[in-house]
């Protein structure tokens, strides 16, 4: 995980991950704040954000990174409703303000996104929204998770396109993944594969 720093953003407290050479910044999810505290960093940089799913909390930076940065956004269609805005307002507080976006990649299961850190295997994995995503870097055992998976716990599924059936499929899914890969989810701390294969077990079967 050497290649990346992580910030804490948001009211949520949502984890948004980066790496950043020279010439380039890869940053996975766009929380609130986030922009503001990493855009001196992409002065001149090939910009890509990788978004996990469509919940504000993740993505309402995601227009500024995008008009601002010239960013280049990948997230996945079935969350098209939530880039839009149109489901925003099921989850967001009164106070926050959201501007619509479209991806410019739309993402679908099993893709390859070449980076400069390298290629991330696309994980579709629906259940706390229906297109939720994880980002896999075989390379260097790591994924992404977003909300589905986080240490000692997984996605909430009682949300707008939640599904608890569909996010049990999405756990098992992972867990085919190496046990030692390491997770870093949107909220809390890291965890590996292997631990939530012992939690999920203990808690889901």
């Amino acid at each position: 995980m050497n290649l990346f720093q992580s910030i804490t953003c948001g009211p949520y407290q949502t984890n948004v991950y980066y790496a950043i050479d020279p010439h380039s910044a890869l940053i996975i999810d766009a929380a609130p704040e986030s922009f503001d505290a990493l855009k001196n960093l992409l002065i001149g940089k090939k910009v890509q954000v990788l978004l996990t799913h469509g919940h504000w909390d993740h993505v309402a930076d995601a227009s500024k990174f995008q008009q601002e940065s010239h960013a280049t956004l990948y997230g996945h269609p079935a969350d098209s409703n939530w880039f839009n805005g149109i489901h925003q307002p099921s989850v967001m507080p009164p106070w926050v303000q959201y501007t619509p976006f479209t991806p410019d990649h739309w993402l679908q299961d099993n893709q390859t996104i070449e980076t400069f850190v390298g290629a991330f295997q696309v994980v579709h994995l629906p259940g706390h929204t229906a297109g939720c995503v994880g980002f896999y870097l075989p390379a260097n055992n790591v994924l992404f998770s977003g909300d589905t998976l986080f240490c000692n716990a997984v996605g909430r599924t009682d949300l707008t396109d939640g599904s608890f059936d569909a996010l049990t499929t999405s756990i098992d899914k992972l867990l085919q993944l190496p046990p030692t890969t390491q997770v870093f989810p949107g909220h809390g701390r890291s965890t590996t594969l292997q631990e939530a294969k012992i939690f999920w077990e203990n808690e889901h079967r």
